[in-house]
């Protein structure tokens, strides 16, 4: 459906919601690509509040701090302190 309507913000929460559940049944790598196709859509979308939320999710699941920091900027230039506390407190 997102695909034929050229949604692309919810084709990318799709993805994430799909590398949510790829993550809990243990499958990291398609977890990690499924976030990573999310972040390409919303680069291009300009969706900063998702694109945060799979920066950090991604950062989350493959320890990259450079995802981490991206998240975080996002949420600074959206002004969203509850985003960044929750990425912070889940960065470790």
């Amino acid at each position: 459906f997102a695909e034929a309507g050229h949604y692309q913000q919810i084709k990318a929460r799709t993805l994430m919601g799909l590398a949510e559940i790829d993550h809990r049944q243990g499958r990291a790598e398609q977890a990690a690509i499924r976030y990573q196709e999310a972040i390409d859509l919303l680069e291009v979308i300009g969706a900063k509040c998702d694109l945060a939320e799979a920066c950090s999710k991604l950062g989350l699941l493959t320890g990259d701090e450079q995802l981490f920091d991206l998240s975080i900027q996002l949420f600074i230039e959206i002004k969203a302190p509850q985003q960044i506390a929750k990425v912070i407190a889940n960065r470790g």
